[in-house]
């Protein structure tokens, strides 16, 4: 009987011998590029660096509840109920800009706290001022009490940020701390009607509460965005705000407690939220529905009704446009004009010049409006 052999054409134990050791070389070297992937991953890496400029915030606030065992009897007898205050704690994030211990969070995490504790990394606890906030751009900023050297992250450059680059994000999602989440920049420029700032960073990053204020990083680690917001009826559909708008505010709450906007003093509405046989057929613009008594825009004889075109020569889409003209204005400081270009009536438009001041402090506005 024949066995069949297959033929190598030499003989095995000599073809070991002359390979043999390049092979095992080979072998080895396959499985230390494979440890070494694994040991040394660059999202972790990235990770390690940032994460202690990341804190996690706790704002205690006191908030009157009505006693619920007192509250049937009370009514009954046409009494007023019982109201208890009670301790409310809500959570968020927050990063830290400098080693001085400033540190930017969304207002609407601290809006009304007593008291905000930062909790870093390590889980060391520390108390916090509030130095001023930006209610429009929902923007605060706080201070650590104690002082020494903390960590500090580096912000990058939003504008430069691109659709599809990788980041992520790390924050307090129902408090479960230094979370991190991985995904990509989904979009720029989105508009989501959350209030008067408009102009997000979309991601699909996993975003939850307790992540807002907390910051989005780039594959450099540098911060580009804080997270605000998130699409509450679909998954992965997270908003930011640019890190670029952030800088502007925090440098002028740094040195005011406040944001010294210019103003017009009236209340606008896109044109294009009514039908076109209202606004005499135009499609584009900004139309005023309500004026401040006494302001700018009152002063050079604007008046409700009108429709702004264009500011400084630009053409004016929406209120978003009208306001970053504004905002835009060098000067902040100091008393600026602005050429717009309005129709009353439905007549031909005409140029009005209007000097810019600085917005009142909020307390001293009329409640309930978003003013221009």
């Amino acid at each position: 009987m024949k066995i069949k052999v297959t033929k190598f054409g030499r003989h095995p134990d000599r073809i070991w011998h002359n390979y043999g050791p390049m092979i095992l070389r080979v072998i080895l070297g396959i499985c230390l590029v494979g440890a070494t992937s694994w040991a040394s991953s660059p999202v972790a890496d990235l990770v390690e660096q940032v994460a202690p400029g990341v804190v996690n915030l706790q704002a205690t606030s006191i908030q009157e509840t009505i006693s619920i065992d007192s509250d049937d009897f009370f009514n009954f007898f046409g009494l007023p109920t019982i109201r208890r205050p009670q301790k409310a704690v809500s959570r968020g994030s927050g990063l830290m800009i400098d080693k001085e211990g400033y540190l930017v969070t969304n207002y609407h995490v601290i809006e009304g706290a007593e008291e905000v504790i930062a909790i870093l990394e390590n889980k060391t606890q520390l108390k916090t001022k509030v130095i001023g906030y930006d209610r429009k751009y929902d923007i605060a900023l706080l201070k650590v009490e104690e002082s020494k050297a903390y960590a500090a992250l580096k912000l990058g450059d939003s504008d430069k940020v691109r659709i599809g680059e990788d980041v992520i994000a790390i924050g307090n999602p129902f408090g479960l701390q230094h979370t991190v989440t991985k995904g990509i920049i989904s979009s720029k420029h989105r508009t989501i009607g959350a209030g008067p700032f408009d102009d997000f960073l979309q991601t699909d990053a996993s975003i939850n509460p307790g992540n807002s204020g907390g910051p989005i990083f780039n594959e450099k680690g540098e911060v580009i965005g804080i997270s605000t917001a998130i699409k509450s009826s679909a998954q992965g559909i997270g908003f930011a705000i640019p890190i670029n708008v952030v800088k502007d505010i925090v440098v002028q709450l740094k040195k005011y407690g406040r944001v010294l906007r210019q103003w017009l003093g009236i209340v606008g509405d896109n044109v294009s939220s009514y039908m076109p046989s209202y606004v005499g057929g135009y499609r584009k613009g900004v139309i005023i529905i309500n004026m401040v008594q006494g302001s700018p825009a009152d002063r050079q004889g604007l008046q409700i009704g009108d429709i702004i075109l264009e500011a400084n020569k630009q053409p004016i889409s929406d209120v978003y446009d009208l306001q970053r003209i504004i905002e835009k204005r060098e000067n902040k400081e100091k008393t600026s004009e602005i050429l717009l270009k309005i129709v009353r009536n439905g007549k031909s438009a005409m140029i009005k010049t209007i000097p810019l001041e600085i917005i009142p402090k909020e307390e001293k506005l009329p409640r309930g409006h978003q003013f221009i």
